[in-house]
């Protein structure tokens, strides 16, 4: 005989989006922390951990796209970096709430933007830990938290048509997809 249990969902998931591969040592790269159908939205925070050899922590900027609205974003109020535990690999207290009645439902839409420029060649994920969400009344909203990953190389071949000069007048010097990880050059024969 089968015997069925109540499974305890989470009512909709905090996200970091989007995954991102071939960035080089020296250029930034942003991901955004999501919201995703969460029901009885009033207030977040979480600390991210991240690779410090790979990332290096440049900023947050945070949206009103949900706990405020796009014409009033100071419907909410949001941490400062005054309070945020920054060290090698991991920002805590990133948090925000509302400062009017009544909590979102469902909650969908970016929360922030954290930027890093990336030091190093690898991967890193980029993870929310110590997720807490509540609603207006101060319960705690059970959401999944789900990271991503960032990867990056360690040079770039070509970032302009002339770091592909060879010089041989009778080529044309292309640089194919510069500055991304994936350049190369290109030197075709100049049409005759």
């Amino acid at each position: 005989m089968a015997m069925l249990f109540p499974i305890a969902l989470a009512d909709g998931q905090i996200s970091v989006l989007p995954a991102t591969q071939g960035s080089p040592i020296g250029s930034t790269v942003s991901v955004d922390i999501n919201a995703d159908s969460i029901n009885n939205f009033y207030a977040y925070q979480l600390d991210l951990d991240y690779n410090p050899a790979i990332l290096d922590f440049d900023s947050v900027v945070f949206s009103g796209q949900v706990l405020g609205s796009l014409t009033s974003p100071q419907e909410q109020f949001c941490s400062g970096e005054a309070s945020w535990e920054i060290s090698p690999g991991h920002i805590g207290n990133i948090a925000c709430t509302r400062i009017v009645p009544g909590d979102v439902s469902p909650a969908t839409g970016k929360l922030a933007t954290i930027t890093f420029m990336i030091v190093g060649a690898g991967t890193s994920s980029v993870m929310p830990n110590n997720l807490l969400v509540s609603d207006s009344a101060s319960n705690l909203v059970s959401v999944t938290a789900v990271g991503t990953s960032i990867g990056t190389c360690g040079s770039v071949e070509c970032t302009i048509d002339a770091d592909c000069d060879d010089a041989d007048s009778l080529t044309t010097d292309l640089c194919l997809n510069p500055g991304t990880c994936v350049a190369s050059c290109s030197n075709p024969l100049v049409p005759a």
